[in-house]
């Protein structure tokens, strides 16, 4: 019976690294080559000028409502969308910008798209029937009021 050494399993573990590696490189790499989509394989970096973010955002708690500020800069008012499932507020938005320089016989184009997406769950009941939303100098502000709670009654037992 050969003694327990930690040497010995650094090396085994460095020998089965090295065996995984192998077989990715021969069942991944060919597949990246011959152009299979990145989505299949990957989970490549977004290009700057095509990424999806969370945009920064404050919650506030009130008696009667909350009170949600989410910062869009550069969003048009007619590229959000608000929705509300389950208790969860739901924004996305989208930017596109297009600049077009014209030099001599040199023409620079350049076109960027970023969307923003947040979920928002909120801890209590709201209606959305009621809720309102507005949007300014890249804020958007969305009241919810929450729904009023049930009144309390008492029951006599007799």
């Amino acid at each position: 019976m050969e003694r327990w050494s930690p040497f010995r399993e650094f090396r085994r573990l460095q020998e089965d690294f090295a065996q995984l590696m192998s077989e990715l490189e021969r069942s991944w790499l060919p597949k990246m080559r011959m152009g299979e989509p990145a989505e299949r394989w990957s989970r490549a970096p977004v290009a700057e000028s095509s990424e999806m973010r969370e945009p920064h955002m404050d919650v506030v708690e009130r008696e009667d409502e909350f009170v949600v500020s989410v910062e869009l800069p550069g969003v048009k008012k007619e590229n959000i969308e608000l929705t509300m499932v389950d208790n969860v507020l739901r924004v996305k938005a989208k930017r596109e910008e297009e600049v077009e320089k014209k030099e001599g016989n040199y023409l620079y184009r350049e076109r960027t798209y970023r969307g923003y997406h947040r979920s928002i769950p909120l801890p209590v009941d709201v209606d959305a029937d009621r809720a309102e939303a507005t949007f300014k100098n890249g804020v958007l502000e969305v009241r919810l009021p929450k729904v009023a709670a049930e009144r309390m009654s008492r029951i006599e037992v007799k």
